[in-house]
């Protein structure tokens, strides 16, 4: 590469990725915004279960589609300790949103029982309080009607409509740039690829890695009586990973499959994620996630 053309690549990048950086906070934020709906929605579903002296019972994982966050209790619990609760978990996590609340039941109609939305906690007008409900069990589902980032536009006021939508077009004009820049200087270079190659061995109740029994389906990671919880992010990366032993993942393959849907640029997020799954998988030597220098990361597992 020339020097002129050294140049005007290092200032196309340097406008691409300017307007980008706020695309990345963004995303950072909804990232971290999903992470502590999740951990509300589980932390009520505990202190519902203790009021009723369960404490046995296992707290299923959260399910996420866009901003409804649910979860299912299998056995009864009283509805009137619910908004209560449910307000004092969110003002915790310092989510303001404002939001509705369903309770139904667990048929195959998934019917409305009992619900209200945040405003009749304001007014003291909560339906339903008192009503009489069935011992079985039942899903509770949060709506989020405002995320972080339609929060800030709703603060910023309408009078900032146009100078939003304009700005919106400069991270899609820096990604364009940023491809075709690539494709010209670099196309010459073919990408490597990795085979996909699904797990040896996989159990009932888990998928075994190492010491470990990783139990996709209720999000925990299991090492003898020892039981980790991972949030809802992490078990879709690590079922990639296990999916795949020993092989590379490569990083753009973690972000189409964990964030790909909801289209959004992930930056930084991945890497902490996978900082955390290091750290809970750690205490088994046999297991480790490797980084592989600018392809991706690869979950090595001994065989015994």
């Amino acid at each position: 590469m020339t020097s002129l053309n050294q140049k005007c690549f290092f200032w196309t990048m340097l406008l691409a990725l300017s307007p980008l950086t706020t695309l990345y906070s963004n995303n950072t934020n909804q990232a971290t915004f999903d992470e502590s709906v999740n951990l509300v929605m589980r932390k009520v579903g505990d202190q519902l279960l203790n009021i009723k002296g369960d404490t046995t019972s296992k707290i299923p994982p959260v399910v996420q589609k866009d901003n409804l966050f649910s979860i299912q209790l299998n056995t009864s619990f009283k509805y009137g300790d619910l908004p209560s609760i449910l307000d004092q978990a969110l003002r915790a996590a310092k989510i303001e949103s404002n939001y509705h609340v369903l309770v139904r039941s667990c048929d195959a109609d998934r019917t409305a029982i009992l619900g209200y939305i945040k405003s009749d906690l304001s007014e003291q007008n909560l339906p339903c309080r008192s009503r009489e409900q069935e011992e079985n069990c039942n899903i509770i589902e949060l709506r989020i009607l405002e995320t972080p980032i339609e929060t800030m536009a709703n603060t910023l006021g309408t009078n900032h409509t146009t100078s939003s939508n304009t700005w919106l077009f400069f991270p899609l004009f820096s990604a364009l740039t940023l491809a075709l820049s690539g494709y010209f200087l670099f196309r010459k270079k073919q990408p490597h690829k990795f085979p996909e190659v699904q797990s040896e061995q996989s159990l009932d109740n888990g998928i075994p890695l190492g010491s470990f029994i990783f139990d996709v389906q209720n999000q925990t990671l299991k090492m003898g009586t020892e039981e980790q919880n991972l949030t809802f992010r992490e078990a879709k990366i690590l079922k990639i990973f296990a999916d795949q032993p020993n092989q590379v993942v490569t990083r753009n393959t973690l972000i189409d499959e964990v964030w790909g849907k909801e289209g959004v640029i992930v930056g930084r997020s991945l890497d902490v994620f996978i900082s955390r799954l290091r750290k809970l998988l750690k205490k088994d030597g046999a297991v480790s996630i490797t980084n592989i220098h600018g392809v991706g990361y690869k979950l090595e597992v001994a065989k015994s």
